[in-house]
């Protein structure tokens, strides 16, 4: 409540332009098409890729394109669409939505396959693996106040940095990982953990903020809303993709085997990492500013 207060009192009033009014047809086709591409992915693996998982894939296609259409006559006819179509002209929206959706792939896929590695592989207890998932915070803690005043001087770049800093240390854990196998010291992946997680902070903490310098202020709410939807699809599809690699290298889940498809999964992970490093330098945005 005194929040709500405090924004009646604090935060000027804003309108949009054109006719208002709830898209419901929208939301519900938007809302159900990605529904129908992320469920089977997630689902669809567990239970050996049935046949209404490729149903629910085809079906994505008329239902998106259905939002795509509506959202389109709605911006013709001066009513309030979803998402303006047009916001996909601007190269920061676009460029961002890719980079939001490649990073956040990335990170939520190896949480899982490190978590697997730690508990299945090397028989670590969920507390235990919880001791050295720490070494994530112990990085990213210091870096998240850091990386305010870094995207202040470096703008965009300071998504490079990040996003280079995160597959520096995947790269640690990889060397880590094939000195160890599952039966050496679990500490020895703290450090590539800990490099990692400063990398995730400078990339996370700035980068909608980033993205969002370069759209138009009339679209912000709506280019804010669409990188927040990216991020969850990049959780759910990153998830889905490297499970196929995971488990295609694992070898009848011996825990041996473990490790090679951690190293796999892992040299994955860096690899669209990279991509994510270069695609943030086709962001629009100033000069870095020097103190």
């Amino acid at each position: 409540m005194a929040s709500v207060l405090m924004m009646r009192s604090y935060i000027p009033e804003s309108r949009g332009t054109g006719r208002q009014g709830l898209d419901l047809i929208g939301s519900l086709s938007g809302s159900f098409g990605l529904l129908a591409i992320v469920f089977p992915l997630i689902e669809g693996r567990e239970q050996g890729r049935p046949a209404w998982s490729w149903v629910c894939l085809a079906a994505s296609i008329p239902l998106l394109s259905g939002f795509a259409g509506r959202q389109h006559r709605l911006e013709k006819t001066d009513r309030a669409p979803l998402i303006s179509l047009s916001l996909f002209r601007e190269r920061a929206f676009s460029v961002g939505v890719l980079i939001i959706l490649g990073f956040f792939a990335a990170m939520a896929s190896f949480m899982l396959v490190l978590a697997l590695y730690l508990q299945d592989g090397h028989g670590l207890s969920p507390l235990t693996s919880g001791v050295v998932f720490a070494a994530l915070g112990i990085g990213y803690v210091p870096a998240a106040f850091a990386a305010p005043k870094l995207a202040v001087r470096l703008g965009k770049h300071v998504l490079t940095l990040g996003a280079l800093v995160v597959a520096a240390g995947y790269a640690l854990l990889i060397v880590a990982v094939t000195a160890i196998d599952v039966s050496g010291p679990s500490v020895w992946v703290m450090p590539g953990l800990c490099v990692a997680g400063i990398g995730m902070a400078l990339f996370c903490n700035p980068v909608t903020p980033t993205v969002l310098a370069g759209v138009a202020p009339g679209h912000a709410a709506a280019a804010a809303g669409v990188l927040s939807t990216a991020q969850e699809c990049g959780n759910a599809l990153g998830v889905s993709a490297i499970g196929v690699v995971f488990f295609g290298v694992l070898d009848h889940g011996e825990s041996i085997a473990y490790a090679h498809a951690f190293e796999w999964s892992v040299a994955v992970l860096a690899g669209f990492t990279l991509v994510v490093a270069g695609l943030a330098q086709l962001l629009p945005g100033p000069a870095p500013q020097r103190s």
